[in-house]
């Protein structure tokens, strides 16, 4: 989890068209900033899953 550095309330980070940058981005006062993957994992390509993943990403979850 990180916090918003304009209001302090979380962030989340959301998918772009590339697979190198990510944007982080706070719901409650508009911050956002572009996020650059690593530099050993720039250009490389994630390949598709050709089962289901027999995980559920729970939202807020916590143990």
């Amino acid at each position: 989890m990180r916090l918003c550095p304009r209001c302090g309330a979380k962030t989340r980070i959301d998918g772009t068209l590339s697979g190198d940058v990510a944007k982080e981005l706070c719901d409650e006062c508009g911050y956002f900033r572009g996020l650059l993957a690593p530099g050993w994992a720039m250009g490389k390509r994630v390949e598709e899953a050709r089962t289901p993943s027999p995980f559920t990403v729970i939202d807020g979850g916590g143990r």
